[in-house]
């Protein structure tokens, strides 16, 4: 085979390969205007201070809804296989960079189920939401301290 044609043939196949990923990966782009009506909804079927929390958490977890990883999920960063039964079977998911972990397979979900699905987790531990990081006591007391320095804005 001449230069000519491996090089038609690996371009064509970089390009046929972009598409195909672009074909199967979700093309999503949550905004920060999606997260407040999830929020607002919350509110209504949880309550102000339930609200409250939950945008807090969901801030500190996204960068006040600006990580890539909202944008592209919905979410503030639920890793496949991690939630056992608690979240429903057969939700999409996306690869991601975790800085930590490396690639992770991370589930996407609109924010309004989400921002339900979290406040349903807070009550079912009688409101400690420091267990959504960790269920190590002394890694919840630190989250609890940087949950409590947000400051909300939807609610």
């Amino acid at each position: 085979m001449d230069k000519k044609k491996i090089i038609f043939a690996i371009i064509l196949g970089l390009i046929l390969l972009r598409f195909l990923k672009n074909s199967f990966m979700p093309q999503n782009n949550f905004s920060e205007t999606d997260a407040k009506n999830a929020i607002l909804e919350v509110q209504k079927k949880y309550g102000t201070s339930i609200a409250q929390t939950v945008e807090k958490m969901y801030r500190l977890e996204t960068a006040n809804f600006k990580s890539s990883q909202y944008i592209l999920t919905g979410t503030a960063g639920m890793e496949q296989g991690a939630w056992g039964n608690y979240v429903p079977k057969g939700l999409p998911t996306i690869p991601l960079k975790d800085p930590k972990l490396g690639i992770r397979n991370y589930i996407v979900w609109n924010p309004k189920d989400f921002a339900l699905f979290l406040a349903s987790y807070i009550v079912k531990y009688d409101g400690n939401f420091a267990r959504w990081n960790s269920t190590n006591p002394d890694k919840q007391l630190s989250y609890k301290k940087a949950v409590n320095s947000i400051t909300n804005k939807f609610v």
